[in-house]
Parts: C-alpha cells; sequence; structure tokens
C-alpha cells in the first residue's frame, strides 16, 4: 500500500469523516487535502503542489458535477470517488461516478476505502502507462 504520494483532494463537510479518510490516506503514503465545499476546493487547487490524482467529493453537494467536469477537462487522467450517504439515495453525481456510502463507523471502513482508493488509482496508472 503505497500513494507514491499522490494528492487526494477530498471535498466534504463531514469533519469527523475527513479526518479520519486523510489520516488513512496519509498512513498508506497518499497526501489528502481537504476542502468543506465546492468553492474551497476550488480555490484550493490552485494552491496543491502539483495537480491531484484523485478527488473524493460528496454527491449531495449543490455544484460539485460541473465542478468535477471542470476539472477532469483540465487535469488529465483525474480519478473521481464519490461518497454517498446510505440513509439517502441520489445526488447528482451518483450516476456518473463510482460511489461508496459514508461508513456508519468509521473504524470498520478503513480497509473498505483504501482499497477503493487504490483500485481507482489503479485504474489511472494503468492507463497511463498504456
Amino acid at each position: 500500500m503505497n500513494g507514491q504520494s499522490s494528492i487526494v483532494l477530498i471535498i466534504d463537510n463531514d469533519l469527523a469523516f475527513v479526518f479520519w479518510l486523510g489520516e488513512t490516506l496519509v498512513r498508506a503514503g497518499y497526501q489528502p487535502y481537504p476542502a468543506k465545499d465546492v468553492r474551497q476546493a476550488r480555490r484550493l487547487l490552485s494552491r496543491l503542489p502539483k495537480p491531484p490524482a484523485l478527488v473524493i467529493v460528496n454527491t449531495y453537494f449543490p455544484g460539485a458535477a460541473a465542478f468535477l467536469r471542470a476539472v477532469q477537462q483540465s487535469i488529465i487522467g483525474l480519478e473521481a470517488i464519490g461518497i454517498s450517504d446510505p440513509s439517502t439515495r441520489g445526488g447528482e453525481l451518483s450516476e456518473s461516478i463510482q460511489t461508496a456510502p459514508r461508513p456508519t463507523r468509521l473504524d470498520g471502513s478503513v480497509s473498505e476505502w483504501l482499497n477503493l482508493v487504490e483500485r481507482v488509482l489503479s485504474r489511472r496508472n494503468g492507463a497511463a502507462a498504456g
């Protein structure tokens, strides 16, 4: 499990989840950058040391789909994972990107989320190599 210092932009307003996921990603060798909403993520993008490899975004945020489309057009090969809430369905991104439920118990979901991140980024790395 080595993130090779890939930058992961996490866009969500659930601070406990963002902190938990960020710590999980740091331990695996990734560089997570949190943003509480799409507006903050836009500002953060210009300050990153390099483009992110992955964006993890709350599928229910207003403007999330437009933001992701714009960023994916400017960063070739950018991958995305949507955070879905297990108590509701839908969200403006839930049909267009891979989603994963927000864990109800953070301690039991570490390997699931880390495996998902690594699987999505290996797809990106495989495409870049091919």
